[in-house]
């Protein structure tokens, strides 16, 4: 970076400079004594580095300083986005704040005493010391500078407008750039929240409390029995069972008719815990649902659990409006995608946003744009998606840009420009948070707890290398076994990581398209290594997925459930509602700028292009405004540094200065200090501070934790919801996925059994069907000498279970899951057994197909997917066949004759209303007289035999008679 110094900015650093030293030792009679709150404002501006114009932002937001560690702290919000701002304050600063404040709190008793409209002061909270200074401190600085003689008004410039130059000027000489581009808001950072301090020095969990957030309509979701988000989770961790690529208009219709759904008692959050049961229950974890649908079902979960960008608990009508504003759009347009949802693009993402806020409505959009923004937030949250590089819409958006134009419009007494970016725009919200090192070996033992001990060895390796590099869920995920090697070096042993960002598997040929990380922590070391021995075990193919399945190479081993569980352990770690694996990365950015701003060994290479280039940062840009939260340390050293070489006073005069802080009756000599500096080998400036900052230890103000509740981290438990039957949709997708060849503990694993319990059932199921079989093939059976497997008989009784994640099947999907008994399945299955020889599905005497008839019209099939086939007598030449007619008025002169036809058509007349659709075909001896076919195509007369899902039905009795076996090994 390059300074152009204006002619007059040696002489505003030096005013600066003697307003420094005025501020500190109160050299001018006329501010000797009197106008102390002029002087408290005066040293926030020289000694802390705030501007002049945030000191009516202290008064506004009721600010009060805090112990953080060794600091002291001052926090206020700051801009359209309300980004938190902090300092560490002076001791000269500190020592003067009590003198001038009056207590707030609970210690309160003078009825003087303004009530605190802070909402962390309440009845509820600890017994804390707040100090809030009277007055108005923007004033009061100006007239103390009146009085200085430093600055005199002129018709150019107030001299507020005066001090804000001088104080940039010197800025520009004492603080590296970063820092100086923070304090005059060309570029910021964001600081921690309080909350994140107080993790830090409690040790402890933060324990949420409903009420600190907003209710709506008295209704708060309860989260009494569940960590926030932890539903969420739950929902997307279906995403590993699914592989569709297709539109699901169907599911996404049911999301719809769920949030038309209220609780009897009107209250909102009732309302939500509705909702969330709903999407729950919906089948989706089958093969042919598509991703992006759990994904979208899991945004309506989160926002339930966690709110929306703006609100943390939003009202049921605005989520409404979200949801129906942009849901179908969103499914409709990601559709296709054959990425998993942790390999979504941010760019990619952008121009899907772009097409549905283009394709809404104009009354519509501020509601589109709305829930786009919430979307990508909850996206970012949930699967390490990047933030969006640019806007979705054209204009200067609400939520980027703020809603409040007048904001970029007033006149300020800071000449210097404030935008954030390039382009001029002000950037959205930041997420700031980092995971202590306490916090980060929390969720290592949590990882021990797993109840799949795969995932949380997966889960252990994945914190050993994220806790030391700025690594997405995307790099790790993508990582494979090649990308992985142990070296070692002058410093020692170390783990050398290639992350590679866009190919979805192994190398890439260029050293510009990639990165290398590096681990040396001992700890680390050991997991990382154990984890990938035991890999090169299972596997020797080096382009296996590092984090893959242990019987394919080329499959992940339940990625999203992966990352459901990092967040979930974060979550009990830090007990912060918002905090995710996602933080880490944070966490590791953020320290290394730190250490790099409090460095003097600044070498040829920029520390920042270093730390921007290792994150996979584009530039130092987005790593400064984004990820660095941990900057006020290295400001007020710096600040320190530079007051020290300002500071031009006698050893007495610094000594009266120090007595003012200790209070001390008689003056301090100021030979004691120039000896006591020689003997500790420092200059005396630092001694006199480190007196100033022991000196100011004692007084009596709270703390960063004491505000909050703390507890010990949770247990990683399971939830506490009972945990509902396995859905017979679930137990059809096993089926599919068994005749795909998958692994049973692989499919176990899917519909949410024990591997024991799965294969007592498939042993179970696997007798029940070849006894089927026999009945059916009695002559291929007779002198079979040893039973066929499963999948072979399933082969051979015509069983197809890749259909039954089709839209045909859907509403049946949902009508077995909650409107189907014990007795009625049994019923069906007992038909079943009882049918005709071969594999079809009589509807003739003596089958009873009645219950089969009410099920699949209870379960959505309509009259044309339901055809009754009849055998033409054999001498009967009266109609050409194969024929279709939808009554018995036109069929074959033998069938009208056959009483069967006329007890067939009653059947459905009583248990469907209506009259069948009946197909004639030539008479075979083999087959039953009438028997049911499915027609995928309702509205053709006849389907090509490749179209039959009759295999289909079959595969949804099999997954009823599972069922049904399931609930008697849980009654045993």
């Amino acid at each position: 970076m390059t300074w152009e110094f204006l002619p007059h900015a040696e002489q505003a650093i030096a005013r600066f400079s003697g307003l420094i030293n005025e501020v500190l030792f109160r050299r001018n009679e006329a501010t000797s004594t009197g106008s102390d709150l002029g002087l408290l404002a005066a040293r926030l501006v020289c000694l802390d580095g705030l501007r002049p114009e945030t000191l009516p932002l202290l008064q506004e937001f009721r600010c009060t300083p805090y112990r953080c560690g060794d600091a002291t702290a001052l926090e206020w919000p700051e801009g359209p986005v309300k980004r938190l701002e902090r300092r560490f304050l002076h001791p000269m600063t500190l020592a003067l704040w009590p003198r001038l404040s009056v207590v707030v709190g609970n210690r309160t008793t003078s009825s003087s005493t303004p009530p605190s409209q802070d909402p962390q002061d309440d009845s509820k909270r600890h017994d804390v010391i707040r100090l809030l200074p009277l007055g108005d401190l923007l004033l009061a600085l100006a007239s103390w500078l009146s009085k200085v003689g430093l600055y005199k008004t002129s018709r150019s410039q107030s001299i507020l407008e005066q001090l804000s130059a001088d104080q940039i000027a010197w800025w520009s000489v004492h603080l590296p750039g970063p820092l100086f581009a923070h304090c005059t808001l060309t570029l910021s950072f964001t600081a921690l929240e309080r909350s994140a301090w107080g993790r830090l020095l409690a040790k402890h969990a933060l324990v949420h409390r409903p009420e600190e957030f907003e209710a709506v309509d008295d209704g708060i979701l309860d989260t009494t029995t569940n960590e926030p988000g932890e539903r969420t989770f739950q929902l997307l961790e279906q995403i590993d069972a699914t592989q569709g690529i297709g539109y699901d208009l169907a599911e996404l219709r049911s999301m719809l008719e769920i949030l038309k759904e209220d609780h009897p008692s009107g209250i909102d959050g009732l309302t939500k815990r509705v909702w969330i049961e709903g999407l729950q229950r919906m089948p989706l974890a089958r093969m042919g649902v598509n991703p992006v649908t759990v994904a979208l079902a899991g945004w309506i979960c989160h926002m339930c659990e966690l709110g929306t960008v703006t609100k943390a608990n939003p009202a049921v009508s605005t989520l409404r409006q979200y949801v129906s504003a942009v849901l179908l759009a969103l499914g409709k347009a990601m559709a296709g995608r054959d990425e998993a949802p942790e390999d979504w693009q941010a760019d990619q993402l952008l121009e899907v946003y772009r097409c549905v806020y283009r394709e809404t409505t104009k009354g519509r959009r501020p509601q589109a744009l709305a829930a786009l923004h919430s979307m990508h937030e909850y996206l970012m949250e949930a699967f390490d998606i990047e933030p969006l590089p640019g806007l979705i819409d054209s204009v200067r958006s609400d939520l980027v840009g703020g809603s409040d134009a007048s904001l970029a419009e007033k006149p300020s007494i800071n000449p210097v420009s404030k935008v954030d970016s390039a382009d001029g725009r002000i950037p959205a919200r930041v997420m700031a948070n980092v995971i202590w090192d306490h916090e980060v070996d929390c969720c290592v033992e949590r990882c021990k707890q797993a109840s799949d001990p795969r995932l949380g060895r997966i889960a252990a390796v994945m914190i050993a290398i994220a806790r030391e590099c700025a690594v997405r869920n995307q790099d790790l995920s993508r990582l494979v076994l090649a990308n992985v090697s142990f070296l070692a070096d002058s410093r020692g042993a170390y783990c050398s990581i290639e992350v590679v960002r866009h190919a979805a598997r192994g190398r890439l040929k260029t050293e510009l398209s990639q990165r290398r990380l590096t681990v040396r922590d001992s700890r680390s070391l050991k997991t990382i290594r154990e984890w990938v021995d035991f890999r090169r075990l299972e596997t020797q193919n080096s382009k296996a997925y590092l984090f893959g399945e242990s019987n394919n190479d080329k499959s992940r081993y339940r990625s999203a459930a992966t990352q459901a569980f990092l967040n979930r352990v974060v979550k009990l770690a830090t007990g912060y509602r918002r905090s995710r694996m996602y933080d880490l990365r944070h966490t590791v950015v953020s320290t290394q700028v730190s250490q790099a701003l409090m460095s003097s060994a600044w070498v040829d290479a920029n520390p920042l292009e270093i730390i921007a280039s290792e994150a996979g940062h584009a530039s130092p840009l987005t790593t400064i405004r984004s990820y660095s939260h941990l900057y006020e340390q290295a400001l007020r050293m710096n600040l320190d540094i530079a007051l020290e070489s300002v500071v031009n006073a006698s050893s007495q005069e610094m000594a009266n200065a120090l007595a003012t802080i200790t209070m001390q009756g008689r003056s301090l000599k100021g030979n004691s200090l120039v000896q006591a500096a020689k003997r500790r080998d420092i200059g005396l400036p630092s001694l006199w501070r480190m007196h100033m900052e022991a000196a100011t230890h004692a007084l009596p103000i709270e703390t960063a934790q004491d505000p909050f509740e703390w507890a010990p981290p949770a247990a990683l438990s399971a939830s506490q919801r009972a945990k509902p039957q396995t859905p017979v949709h679930l137990l059809a997708d096993a089926l599919a996925r068994m005749q795909r060849g998958e692994n049973l503990e692989a499919i176990a694993r899917v519909i949410g059994l024990p591997i024991d319990r799965m294969s007592v059932l498939t042993d179970r199921l696997h007798s029940w069907a070849y006894t089927l079989y026999c009945r059916q093939f009695p002559r291929k059976t007779a002198h079979a000498r040893t039973p066929i497997d499963l999948l072979q008989c399933l082969e051979s009784m015509h069983i197809k279970a890749a259909g039954a994640s089709a839209d045909l099947w859907s509403p049946l999907s949902r009508h077995l899951e909650g409107s189907v008994n014990r007795a009625s399945m049994q019923a069906i299955i007992t038909y079943w057994e009882n049918a005709a020889r071969g594999v079809y599905l009589a509807l003739s005497p003596p089958a009873n197909p009645r219950p089969l008839i009410a099920l699949l019209v209870s379960g959505g099939l309509a009259r044309g997917h339901l055809r009754v086939v009849a055998q033409v007598p054999k001498h009967d030449h009266s109609a050409p066949f194969p024929s279709t007619t939808s009554t018995d008025g036109s069929l074959p002169e033998g069938l009208r004759k056959d009483k069967t036809i006329g007890s067939v058509i009653d059947v459905f007349r009583q248990e469907a209303n209506f009259n069948p659709w009946i197909e004639t075909v030539a008479h075979r001896g083999d087959r039953p007289k009438m028997y049911l076919r499915i027609n995928p195509h309702p509205a053709k007369d006849r389907a090509a035999s490749s179209a039959d899902a009759t295999a289909t039905l079959r595969a949804w009795l099999l997954a009823i008679k599972a069922r049904l076996l399931l609930d008697e090994l849980e009654d045993a």
